[in-house]
């Protein structure tokens, strides 16, 4: 029997219907890179537990989908949001480091996004990062922060849980030590 006539018959075809749209956009996701002048940082932080032992990793990506930059860190033992508010500001300072004035930021994180957009967290240890996001985002001519698929954050997922697992902070990872099959995701 077809997929939609087997879904036509169940009872509660409205959630199966509602869960198959989201793993067909998650399916349909690929990661894209800058326009031109442009480039892109991807963030991401982990917690084993939650709180748990944290890391943070992000990378920044040219408009050919080159690696600039790509670092990770081991925060200690923090919470999973503040781990990714982390991830989001040193991955700022990276950009204002390298004088990048135009950004293209992706996370994987909603409460992370729309926290930034809202200029506001319910959670003051959140706030306080917030507050120096904030700051950090007036620094660039432009840029725009958008939500992405944990699927399309790969290479930021990575480096979080690699600095979590070798328990270290690593700077300046070239191309060549993140493993072929996370860069494929890269078009």
């Amino acid at each position: 029997m077809r997929v939609w006539k087997l879904l036509s018959i169940l009872p509660s075809r409205g959630s199966i219907l509602k869960n198959i749209d989201v793993l067909s956009k998650r399916a349909a996701a690929i990661w894209k890179p800058p326009p031109n002048a442009h480039y892109k940082m991807n963030f991401d932080g982990a917690s084993r537990g939650n709180p748990g032992l944290a890391g943070v990793g992000m990378v920044i990506f040219d408009h050919h989908a080159n690696i600039v930059q790509a670092r990770c860190h081991a925060i200690g033992h923090q919470s999973n949001n503040f781990t990714k508010f982390n991830a989001l500001s040193l991955g700022l300072d990276m950009a204002i480091s390298l004088s990048i004035k135009d950004l293209v930021i992706e996370g994987d994180s909603m409460v992370t996004i729309q926290c930034v957009m809202k200029k506001k967290s319910n959670c003051w240890k959140l706030q306080y990062v917030l507050e120096l996001i904030l700051q950090q985002l007036a620094f660039f001519d432009s840029f725009l922060i958008t939500h992405c698929f944990r699927e399309i954050n790969i290479i930021a997922d990575f480096l979080a849980n690699l600095a979590i697992d070798i328990n270290a902070n690593l700077w300046d990872i070239n191309m060549e030590e993140i493993p072929p099959s996370l860069l494929k995701h890269l078009h």
